[in-house]
């Protein structure tokens, strides 16, 4: 009965990480900085949870191999960007103590609000970011799995699947979710 099965670093609901971005804004020389949930997530995640993509595209496997797409939640569109078309815009995200600005990263996507929450920081987080990875990319890994009937019939099953191709994999938990409250 499973019918898609997608794999994330944070699920909605859970603490999601947080980044400092850069946006870039055709109107300023000097890119804005804002905080966002930064969230990867396998080609299909959104599909898979029930949140098809609003406008734009979802990742493909080309994104997985070059890296430079993100898509964002309609809360980074309208609090970021101030509502203006975030298709084509980039931004890029700050990391270290110099603050260092990575590669721009192009929005191909918007998705709606599924979640962000960021309990380990002095911002509230709405606005998220999506990257694309692979399931191997992603650790600690949250799988979301669509199925068809009782999730808690499957979980035996998920659980033998799981030691199989992992004897130190833990099933933990499964529930639906629209139960998921920060987990990680």
């Amino acid at each position: 009965g499973v019918r898609a099965v997608a794999v994330a670093n944070a699920l909605p609901g859970m603490d999601h990480n947080g980044a400092r971005i850069e946006v870039a804004d055709p109107r300023n020389a000097t890119p804005a900085r804002y905080f966002a949930a930064d969230v990867s997530v396998e080609p299909g995640f959104f599909e898979t949870i029930g949140h098809p993509v609003l406008s734009g595209r979802d990742f493909d496997n080309t994104d997985l191999v070059e890296g430079t797409a993100v898509i964002v939640n309609t809360d980074f569109v309208e609090n970021v960007l101030g509502g203006r078309n975030p298709l084509g815009r980039e931004l890029r995200i700050v990391t270290g103590r110099e603050q260092t600005p990575g590669p721009w990263l192009e929005i191909v996507g918007v998705v709606g609000r599924l979640g962000t929450i960021n309990s380990y920081s002095d911002f509230e987080t709405f606005e998220a970011f999506y990257r694309p990875a692979r399931a191997g990319q992603i650790n600690p890994a949250w799988l979301a799995i669509e199925l068809d009937g009782d999730p808690g019939a499957f979980t035996p099953r998920l659980r033998q699947l799981a030691i199989d191709v992992d004897p130190s994999a833990v099933v933990d938990q499964p529930m639906p979710l629209n139960e998921v409250k920060s987990l990680a």
